[in-house]
């Protein structure tokens, strides 16, 4: 544990300082140094946000608490140098990081309090627990139910860390869409208008709503609570139409809103809500970012006003983009927050590349307008795939923006080096599996091979024609030796290296094995066969065992343990294949059956992905990419 003294007006800072050194420890940081540090407590109305220096001793001035942090993860980092100083001002309220609790990977409770201590050394000071029914719920047993939810105290535990770092906890619930995990059981029948959306109007449906609302209200400090109520393209085109006919979804929505409202005002709370919908029932195909879309001064004035409104963009790449679709966002009076992303939702790779343009450009746009907080998504769409730590790249990269700091590649590697170990070009190495050698770089269009070469089907090879070329194996094997060679020097994320050089050997085998038994099923090179029965087959299971291991030491980490079987289930079944596929070789080569049907039928192009083209597919779908055939009815 570091030794750090603190002298001065440093009361309110102690019990978060204490809590910091028990789950963080500084890297460059020698433990048996002893470090002494002034503390200056400076007043609300102070110009700037932080100040620290070395001269005549290490010091530290600082306005709010979360501030303090930011300012000694600075000051460490300089220590040694004789007379540095510096002052920072945050350009916004507030800067934050939200974490997707509800795609099957619930973080532990320790987890979450590592994030936390990150994110305060890097200057965030609100935190977004996403969670649709992964909170413990008075009065419905089943909501929640064997998803690895939060008990209250498990909740007030996080809270209380995170206040004591001066990070103000916020919850984010959903009160329309987004539900299909909690209303997939008998009690939610009667609230249910199409299997992920709420049934606007009953009654049910706001004891519900409130019951919601009240349980955070008396768990968490704060009285912010974000609302949800994003992509609910669907709504009223279920239950609601047949009960009460067709309705315009504008309508139906402010309806739903104002009654939520209501309850959030009678627990004197102050909500947030994702703007989308507002702009998609203005849209025939329910777009979000169409800048052709005009709110009336009457449709904006039905927006109540205590309603903070979240701008979500994580795709666009510059600057002139975000510029007008903010400025569709002027006429509301309403607080404007922008939330942006760290890509770790496109399968099991961190989208750095996109992370860094897209959100650059957003956040210089996000100066030039009335923003009060900006936003680092960490989203963990279609199973959690990719470890939340690979994010601490994009939680500094949003902290730098925040103080006005250079956000550049080189800038933001020397934060990341002080503060996890290694450089940002260590963890952009993890990205390399998804950049092959014809593959765009940066990867602004967020091609995923990693995802589609692991889990396509060997003997359906419906991705097959991507990825019959050598030099995408060489690519991996390359991959393998340097993701090994810094696994070496992680020291805390070497398990997190591991994994991925693990993942690369599996790659390697993988990506052109399909094609090689179609053509040698189709050359009739009964030799050729043979060795992949014997040889080939019997390696890349033992493989993909090893990396289904090491995954899970990460994932048991950094997660609890709900969620995890459907990741046994996938990568189980991938290893359950390979051995269906050695049989059906085995028997088509022991002429106990006549031909092997599944590769019979030529490969067509995949169409089935956000795009596709004859280079690489995108498709984060393990529904899409691992069969064609039905995986479940409902």
């Amino acid at each position: 544990m570091t030794n750090i003294q603190l002298s001065g007006v440093s009361r309110e800072v102690e019990p978060g300082l204490k809590n910091l050194l028990k789950y963080y420890s500084f890297p460059g940081v020698p433990e048996e140094e002893k470090i002494s540090i002034a503390v200056e407590r400076l007043g609300e109305d102070a110009p700037v946000s932080l100040r620290v220096g070395t001269k005549n001793g290490l010091h530290i001035a600082y306005r709010e608490t979360a501030a303090f942090f930011r300012a000694l993860s600075i000051l460490l980092q300089h220590r040694t140098q004789r007379d540095f100083q510096k002052q920072e001002t945050a350009r916004f309220e507030g800067c934050s990081t939200m974490f997707d609790l509800s795609r099957n990977a619930v973080c532990t409770v320790d987890e979450l309090k590592r994030l936390l201590c990150f994110m305060a050394l890097a200057g965030h000071n609100r935190c977004y627990l996403y969670m649709e029914d992964t909170y413990e719920l008075p009065g419905y047993p089943y909501f929640g139910y064997l998803r690895g939810r939060y008990s209250l105290n498990e909740l007030r535990e996080i809270d209380g860390f995170a206040h004591s770092l001066g990070i103000e906890a916020v919850p984010w619930i959903q009160t329309l869409a987004h539900l299909k995990n909690a209303l997939q059981w008998g009690y939610a029948a009667s609230m249910r208008d199409t299997d992920d959306i709420l049934l606007v109007g009953e009654e049910e449906t706001y004891r519900l709503i409130e019951a919601m609302i009240a349980t955070m209200d008396r768990t968490f400090r704060t009285k912010k609570i974000n609302i949800g109520m994003d992509e609910a393209m669907a709504l009223g085109t279920g239950a609601y139409l047949r009960k009460h006919g067709f309705e315009n979804q504008f309508q139906l929505m402010l309806r739903h809103l104002n009654r939520v409202n209501g309850i959030v005002r009678k627990y004197g709370m102050s909500p947030i809500m994702c703007d989308d919908m507002f702009y998609r029932t203005h849209d025939f195909n329910h777009e979000y970012y169409n800048t052709d879309i005009r709110l009336s001064r009457e449709d904006i004035a039905r927006v109540p006003e205590n309603m903070s409104l979240v701008f979500w963009d994580y795709y666009h790449d510059r600057e002139k983009e975000y510029d007008e679709l903010l400025a569709m966002r002027d006429g509301f009076p309403n607080r404007i927050i922008f939330a942006g992303g760290v890509w770790r939702w496109m399968g099991f790779v961190p989208g750095y590349s996109k992370t860094f343009v897209s959100s650059n450009a957003a956040l210089a746009a996000c100066e030039r307008h009335r923003v009060s907080e900006i936003m680092a998504t960490a989203w963990a769409d279609d199973g959690a795939e990719t470890p939340v730590e690979t994010i601490l790249p994009g939680i500094i990269l949003f902290g730098e923006r925040c103080f006005g700091e250079p956000s550049d590649k080189a800038a933001v590697s020397r934060r990341c080096e002080f503060l996890t170990g290694l450089s940002l070009g260590d963890f952009c190495e993890i990205e390399q599996l998804d950049i092959l050698p014809d593959c765009e770089n940066p990867n602004l269009k967020t091609r995923n091979p990693s995802k589609q070469i692991l889990y396509q089907d060997l003997l359906l090879g419906a991705l097959d024609r991507y990825f019959d070329k050598p030099e995408i194996a060489s690519h991996y094997t390359a991959c393998e030796k340097r993701l090994l060679e810094i696994a070496g020097r992680a020291g805390r994320y070497s398990r997190l290296f591991r994994m991925y050089a693990s993942l690369a050997r599996v790659l390697a085998q993988k990506a052109a094995l399909g094609s090689e038994i179609r053509s040698a099923y189709r050359g009739r090179d009964d030799e050729k066969l043979r060795e992949i029965v014997q040889t080939t087959l019997p390696r890349l299971k033992e493989d993909v065992l090893t990396f289904k291991k090491r995954f899970a030491r990460v994932w048991f980490y950094e997660n609890k343990g709900q969620g995890f079987e459907i990741m046994d289930i996938r990568l189980g079944g991938l290893a359950g294949r390979i051995d269906t596929a050695t049989a059906r070789l085995a028997d088509y080569l022991g002429h106990r059956i006549s031909a092997v049907e599944e590769l019979e039928e030529d490969p067509l192009p995949f169409t089935e992905g956000d795009f596709s083209d004859e280079v690489y597919v995108c498709c984060n779908s393990y529904r899409k990419i691992v069969s064609q055939n039905t995986l479940a009815h409902l």
